[in-house]
């Protein structure tokens, strides 16, 4: 695994961190990076020593044709199967979602045969908050079908962003409702959660806490994505039995709220991500992010739990793989 290199903005080199136990991305946006492909992204995931990976696909997104990117990425990699006029087709038959999944799906499995990551990777269904005015009927169905293939293995990410234009009622109708499907598909979900700007009362985490202790929180599991928040924001959440994710933000120098949460995480509870491409973590802040970047957020989680008392780093190395492999049903 510490032979896996990485190169900053300013093309200097890092060698990937030596790792205690698999690697685990639960949250990587594998489409929507410029510079390299899906398969690319697989390829470098599983020489940095990563062995699982939740894929996020919202099917407004493929419906709008937001995933026109997705010809060229296929186009840089030879060894891709995908066709092209198939791939034309998802960007505009909104009944496609299933069709892409088992498509690419294909593509990975034709073109990195001997690749053991995809025994542990899985993707996740779902509307993002940003979406939520274009949850029509034909969405709701596009999510049932796909819920019901073994290609799927959790809802998200779901939940409410009150930084977009779209109203908080719109956003919480729709975060029910996909809860309600993970319920029904004995899935867990992923969460997003964020306030608006300068919101000191943090009405997005509180109007989702109330719904989540209302309706439930899928007996599957819930994976709190992408917390940049401190504990108080994290108790409640823990307190309904919720997962939490930490991504590229635990690892910049001015988060000390977001490490100190993840030493209050339980074991059983902390997870890695990456969200890439977004927010690489230190020492690669500033390029684009991908999935083998996780290794520098494991070796972060890792550290400060150790220099906190609360773990080892072989500890939360085996917590971090355990978590995802439970989390994703891989037991």
């Amino acid at each position: 695994m510490n032979s896996y290199f990485f190169t900053n903005q300013k093309g200097k080199e890092y060698t990937a961190p030596s790792a205690l136990a698999p690697l685990a991305d639960t949250h990587t946006h594998l489409f929507l990076g410029k510079n390299l492909s899906d398969l690319e992204l697989i390829e470098h995931a599983a020489a940095a020593g990563v062995e699982l990976l939740g894929v996020p696909i919202d099917p407004v997104d493929l419906q709008d044709g937001r995933f026109q990117f997705i010809q060229e990425s296929v186009d840089t990699h030879e060894e891709s199967v995908l066709d092209q006029e198939k791939l034309q087709n998802h960007q505009t038959n909104p009944e496609s979602l299933i069709s892409f999944l088992e498509d690419t799906w294909r593509g990975w499995q034709q073109a990195l045969p001997q690749a053991s990551i995809l025994s542990k990777t899985s993707f996740v269904c779902g509307v993002h908050p940003f979406g939520a005015a274009h949850f029509s009927a034909s969405i709701h169905a596009q999510l049932e079908e796909a819920l019901a293939s073994p290609l799927v293995r959790a809802v998200g990410e779901i939940g409410l962003d009150y930084t977009c234009d779209i109203e908080p009622e719109v956003q919480q109708r729709v975060f029910v409702t996909q809860l309600k499907m993970a319920q029904e598909a004995h899935m867990p979900v992923e969460l997003h959660i964020r306030d608006a700007r300068d919101d000191t009362s943090f009405q997005a985490h509180a109007d989702a806490l109330s719904l989540l202790e209302k309706y439930g929180v899928p007996p599957a599991g819930a994976d709190l994505h992408c917390f940049t928040g401190n504990t108080e924001m994290l108790l409640p959440y823990l307190e309904l039995g919720c997962m939490v994710a930490f991504g590229g933000a635990a690892t910049f120098a001015k988060d000390d709220a977001i490490r100190e949460a993840a030493c209050v995480c339980p074991a059983d509870r902390i997870l890695s991500e990456t969200d890439s491409p977004f927010m690489a973590p230190v020492p690669l802040r500033g390029t684009e992010c991908e999935p083998a970047m996780v290794c520098f957020v494991a070796a972060c989680l890792a550290q400060v739990r150790e220099d906190a008392g609360v773990a080892t780093k072989q500890e939360t190395y085996d917590a971090l793989w355990n978590n995802a492999v439970r989390f994703f049903g891989f037991e």
